[in-house]
């Protein structure tokens, strides 16, 4: 029986969890190895280089083996399985009937993230001179908590955000605490 033998493919996991395939998952370790090449990622990952060709081969991906990779090389399993998702982290001791305290935890996680978001944002559109109005804070900070997914730097991302609503048809400046 070969080592492959723990294969989990999508059809066995519950059907609201989405796992990335084959495909996806070379192009997120090739972003996050720098390299490109099936074998070289492979064996970046700590496996042998014919390892993609055995889960072509089989339509399947040994997700073990892929975290077992992740992890040793110290990659964030929530980055590369979930980057778009706002995960939960459970505190220690914390249960099922903790529900309403979980629910006060990430609502304050939430508002330290916003917190954290605004801190960065607020001096970009203030450099380029946007309006420092709610609707144009919220779309940075929505982009700010895209972050996870950090294919491209965060501090590129909201600079290209902030460049773009200073070129909004009908601008007009806002400076704190007057109009310019």
């Amino acid at each position: 029986m070969s080592n492959d033998s723990r294969v989990v493919t999508t059809s066995l996991l519950d059907s609201e969890l989405y796992l990335p395939d084959l495909e996806q998952c070379i192009k997120r370790l090739e972003i996050v190895s720098g390299l490109r090449g099936k074998g070289r990622v492979m064996r970046w990952l700590g496996l042998a280089e014919g390892t993609y060709s055995n889960w072509k081969r089989r339509n399947s991906v040994n997700y073990s083996k892929l975290i077992a990779g992740l992890l040793a090389r110290r990659i964030s399993l929530d980055w590369f399985f979930a980057p778009y998702e706002n995960l939960h982290y459970p505190a220690p001791g914390e249960g099922l009937d903790l529900g309403e305290i979980q629910a006060f935890h990430r609502e304050q996680d939430t508002i330290e993230e916003t917190i954290r978001a605004l801190v960065r944002i607020e001096p970009l559109l203030t450099h380029y001179n946007v309006a420092l109005t709610e609707a144009n804070k919220q779309i940075m900070v929505e982009t700010f908590r895209l972050q996870r997914s950090e294919v491209v730097p965060v501090n590129i991302v909201l600079r290209q955000v902030a460049k773009a609503l200073a070129l909004q048809p009908g601008y007009q400046a806002v400076r704190c605490g007057g109009t310019g």
